[in-house]
C-alpha cells in the first residue's frame, strides 16, 4: 500500500471540499458528503471545507475545488476519480489486482445494501427531524416542509418504494443489510484495515457509513442495532476516528457560503472543466437571487391557504347555524 502522504500537493493550489453542514459531532452530516471528507482525511491531505447554505437540496454535492478545477460527485468516477486523475491522491494505488476486484465488489455491496437501507431509514417519518437537520436546517419552516416532502418523494422513487410495497421492501433491505454487515465483519476480523496494511477507499466508504449510523439520532434503526452486533466493526470505526479524524494536526478550515462558492487563483485548465464550472456558477447566482424570494412566496402561500381554510370553516359554521335556526323555527311554527 502506497503511503497516502506521498500524493501531497506541491503546486500550491488550494483543495476545498464543498459539502452540507455538520451535526452530531460529524464534520458533515450528509451521508453523501461524509465519504469524500473521510477519504481526504485518510489520504492525510490539507484541505478546507465550505458548507453550502445557498442550495441545501443541491444534487451535485459534494464537490471538490482544486484551483480552478472542480470535481463533482455526479461525474464519472465521482470525487475519488477526480482526485486520482489530477494526481492529488489515490488510496488504492498499492492494492493488488485481486484486492482491487474485492474492493470494488464490497464497495458496490455497501452502496447497494447498506446505503440504500440508510436512505430508507433516514427518509422514514420517524426520522423527519434528522433529515431536516441535514438538508434544511437553514430554511424557514414552511419552505423546509415543502422541500422535505419533495425530497422524500424523490428518494422513495429512487429506492422503488410505494405505499403498497414498503413493508415488503423494507424487510428485504433489512435482510441484505444484515448479510452485508456479516460479510464485512468476517473479512475484517482483527485487522485494522479491510485490505493490505493501509487505508483504502473501501475503508473510507465503510467508515463514513459506520460513523453516521453510530452518531446520527436515528429512531427505530435496524442498521444501528445490527452494527453494534459486530464489535470488530465498531472498534474499526472508533480506531480510525481516533487515528485519522481526531489525530493532532491542522483541522480543515471550515466556512459557510451564502451567495457564491469561493473562487481561487487561476491555473491551467481544461476546457471541459471550465465550461462545467461556468454553468454551475450561473446556477449558483440564479438560485441565490431567488432563494429569499422562494422563502417569502412559501410563507405567503402557507398563510393564504391557512386563511382560506379558516374562512371556509367560518362560512361552514355560519351555514350550519342558519340550518339549525331554520329547523328550530319550523319546529316552533308546527
Amino acid at each position: 500500500m502506497a503511503d497516502p502522504s506521498s500524493s501531497s500537493r506541491s503546486d500550491g493550489r488550494d483543495l476545498v471540499l464543498l459539502a452540507r453542514g455538520p451535526a452530531w459531532g460529524l464534520p458533515t452530516a450528509c451521508p453523501f458528503c461524509l465519504p469524500s471528507y473521510i477519504y481526504l482525511k485518510l489520504a492525510r491531505l490539507d484541505f478546507s471545507i465550505t458548507y453550502n447554505n445557498v442550495s441545501p437540496d443541491a444534487d451535485y454535492l459534494p464537490a471538490v475545488e482544486y484551483g480552478d478545477l472542480v470535481g463533482y460527485s455526479t461525474q464519472s468516477g465521482g470525487i475519488i476519480g477526480f482526485l486520482e486523475r489530477q494526481g492529488i491522491a489515490n488510496l488504492d494505488a498499492g492494492l493488488l489486482d485481486n484486492e482491487v476486484a474485492l474492493m470494488r465488489s464490497l464497495s458496490a455491496m455497501i452502496w447497494m445494501h447498506l446505503h440504500s437501507m440508510l436512505l430508507c431509514e433516514l427518509w422514514d417519518l420517524d426520522n423527519v427531524k434528522v433529515a431536516r437537520q441535514i438538508y434544511f436546517a437553514s430554511l424557514p419552516w414552511p419552505l423546509s416542509k415543502i422541500l422535505y416532502w419533495k425530497q422524500q418523494v424523490c428518494m422513495w422513487n429512487h429506492l422503488g418504494l410505494r405505499k403498497d410495497n414498503i413493508a415488503l421492501m423494507n424487510q428485504e433491505m433489512e435482510v441484505k443489510a444484515t448479510q452485508a454487515y456479516d460479510t464485512l465483519s468476517t473479512l475484517l476480523g482483527d485487522q485494522k484495515f479491510f485490505l493490505s496494511s493501509g487505508p483504502s477507499s473501501l475503508d473510507a466508504l465503510f467508515l463514513s457509513h459506520a460513523l453516521f449510523v453510530m452518531k446520527a439520532p436515528l429512531e427505530n434503526s435496524h442498521l444501528k442495532e445490527e452494527l453494534y452486533r459486530h464489535p470488530n466493526l465498531v472498534r474499526f470505526a472508533e480506531s480510525l476516528q481516533r487515528g485519522f479524524l481526531e489525530a493532532k494536526g491542522p483541522d480543515p478550515i471550515a466556512r459557510s457560503v451564502h451567495v457564491n462558492p469561493p473562487r481561487h487563483p487561476s491555473a491551467p485548465l481544461r476546457r471541459q472543466e471550465k465550461v462545467q464550472r461556468t454553468e454551475k456558477m450561473t446556477n449558483f447566482k440564479w438560485r441565490a437571487k431567488w432563494f429569499f424570494t422562494a422563502q417569502a412566496v412559501a410563507v405567503l402561500a402557507f398563510l393564504y391557504i391557512w386563511g382560506v381554510s379558516e374562512i371556509q370553516e367560518a362560512a361552514l359554521d355560519d351555514a350550519t347555524l342558519d340550518d339549525v335556526s331554520g329547523e328550530n323555527s319550523n319546529n316552533l311554527e308546527s
